[in-house]
Parts: structure tokens; sequence; C-alpha cells
């Protein structure tokens, strides 16, 4: 039910948002200024007429809007396998632990979208801004969205075209920086819970990790040193494992042995 009533403001336009937020924000009858007088305080909402308080008043739209943001998140926790938080609690992971090095990681994916969903919406807002202030008091809630749209009104479409070219750049900027910081799309792995299985391959460059070939995806996880789990082991290219396999084949002929 909780979830439901935090999603249902991304049904409705923000146009419409906008209106209700108005309405909240009305220094005379509005609600927010009723709860301020119910609480005995001597604070009172200006709205979004001030200098103080039209910028905090245009940005609080965006709390009931991420809804979005939360059925990502919560779908890709529903996806993470329950062996994985199996196996880190046989290790003794504590709760923290299991937050920080599995459920975080796994979701890097899904934080790095959000993020550039976000990001975008509010590099382009443009109807929330346009119908609470129209970018005043004095251009302090000005977006270049809205600043585009003013140029256009004025007959300056050069200008507007550049300023809508700027707001392209920043798009491309914000999404190429957030798949750098986040890696998204690339292999989560872990030097400390990596070894080389069967359906691995090796990558050219010294140094890096094994990653999931073929065949079946094999998740490990340890809290515990490289040492202790894996000895003086380390990732080696699958033609050591092969001849490792060949050596110890020779030796017994049972692979339980080896």
């Amino acid at each position: 039910m909780l979830r439901t009533i935090y999603f249902l403001p991304n049904v409705i336009s923000i146009a419409a948002l906008a209106l209700v937020y108005l309405t909240v924000y009305n220094p005379r009858y509005g609600l927010l200024n009723q709860v301020l007088a119910g609480s005995a305080s001597t604070a009172r909402a200006t709205g979004s007429s001030t200098f103080g308080t039209a910028l905090p008043a245009v940005a609080a739209t965006w709390v009931f809007t991420a809804g979005v943001v939360m059925i990502l998140v919560m779908a890709e926790i529903a996806a993470i396998p329950s062996d994985v938080y199996d196996a880190a609690l046989v290790d003794g992971a504590s709760r923290w632990q299991v937050t920080r090095h599995v459920t975080l990681p796994l979701l890097r994916n899904a934080i790095g979208v959000c993020t550039i969903l976000v990001l975008l919406a509010t590099i382009g807002y443009f109807d929330g801004v346009y119908i609470m202030t129209g970018g005043g008091p004095a251009n302090h809630t000005l977006t270049l969205a809205l600043y585009a749209f003013q140029e256009y009104s004025n007959s300056n479409w050069g200008y507007a075209n550049a300023v809508g070219v700027v707001l392209v750049a920043l798009g491309l900027i914000a999404i190429i920086t957030v798949r750098r910081a986040f890696r998204i799309g690339s292999v989560t792995t872990d030097a400390r819970a990596t070894s080389c299985t069967p359906g691995a391959r090796r990558v050219p460059h010294r140094g890096r990790p094994c990653l999931p070939g073929p065949g079946p995806v094999v998740v490990l996880s340890s809290f515990k040193t490289q040492a202790q789990v894996f000895g003086a082991a380390t990732c080696s290219p699958l033609r050591s494992a092969s001849r490792a396999t060949r050596r110890c084949s020779r030796r017994s002929t049972s692979p339980a042995t080896c």
C-alpha cells in the first residue's frame, strides 16, 4: 500500500502536481501555513514568491516523483539470488558487510541508470518551473529549458537553438560521465572473490580478473582474504588450468581426489 501511494504522483502529470504545490505553498490559505500555525511556530511559508523560498519550493516538487527510481531499484534487489546472501552469511558477514559488499555492487547498474534518468530530467526540467514561478523571482529558478523557451518566444530563434545545443551537450556529458563512473554494463568482479572457473576466459591484459564466458556463471563471494580462500594461487589462463587438470588426471583416475 505504501509503495502504491508513493508511486501515485508519477501517474499524475508534472503540470497538475505544480498546481497542487502552488495551492500548498499559498501564503494565505496554503496547507503548509496551516501546519506551521498549528505547531505554534513563528515561521511562515511564503511559497515561490520570495528569493529565499522560491528555489527550495521548486526543488521540493521532486520529492514525490521518485517512484520510478524506487521501482527500478526494488526490481533489481528482487533479482539478486538468495544464494549470494546465504554464502555471505555463512562466511560470517554482518548486515552492513552484506549491504556494502554484496547488495550495493550488484545494484551498480540500476543506481547508474537511475542517476542518468534523474540528471537528464533535471537538466531538461521545464513545466513545473514554468507553472510555479515562470523563472522568477529575478531568474532565481530559471532553467536552461525555460530560458530557451523564453528566447524562442521573443523571436530569438538562433539563441534558443544555441541553448538547445547546450542542453544536448550537457545531457551527453552526463550520460558518458555516469556510465564511466558506475561502469554500467561491465562485469562486477572482486580480486578477493574471483577464480578461474570452468567456462571462464582470460582477459588479454595482465592483472585483470577472469570474466565469465560461455557456460554456467558461478558467483563467488567471500569476506576472507585472498590467501585464506585461494592460498598462493592466482587467476591463471585456461591453458595453465588444463595442464593442472592433466597432471591431476595422471596421478588419479578419480576427479574427487583432485
